[in-house]
């Protein structure tokens, strides 16, 4: 014959039978949870779709900005870089004139001092006479 003795660890679980039974959770409760987790999921995942639309539609955005402005830095170098050659045409030019300028000036000066010497050369020979 087992007689049963009412021990404090027998009425702890005891206890917690009664603890555990009321806390359960019914398979109605546990779908309920089950159903919002995966909302919030899906939710999330939406969200996040939505979030990276956005950003590529910004890069995109951003990269057409850059891509006008550096073709108008390039239009703008060209123009530059013309306006330089142009420039440099032009002091080329200003330089060749004045080199034929001083030409001309170096060969005038040339045919004076031939004129000076020739009539220095007559007057010599004129005094040897």
């Amino acid at each position: 014959m087992s007689t049963r003795v009412n021990t404090p660890t027998t009425q702890f679980f005891k206890t917690l039978a009664k603890f555990a039974t009321e806390n359960a959770s019914t398979s109605k409760e546990l779908k309920a949870k089950k159903a919002a987790k995966e909302k919030r999921t899906k939710e999330y995942a939406k969200e996040y779709a939505k979030k990276q639309a956005t950003e590529q539609k910004e890069i995109a955005k951003l990269a057409k900005i850059a891509e006008k402005e550096k073709i108008k830095t390039d239009k703008l170098a060209a123009k530059q870089a013309k306006k330089a050659e142009k420039e440099a045409a032009k002091q080329a030019k200003k330089a060749e004139k004045e080199a034929e300028k001083q030409a001309k000036k170096a060969e005038k000066e040339a045919e004076k001092q031939a004129k000076k010497a020739e009539k220095e050369a007559e007057k010599q020979a004129k005094k040897a006479e």
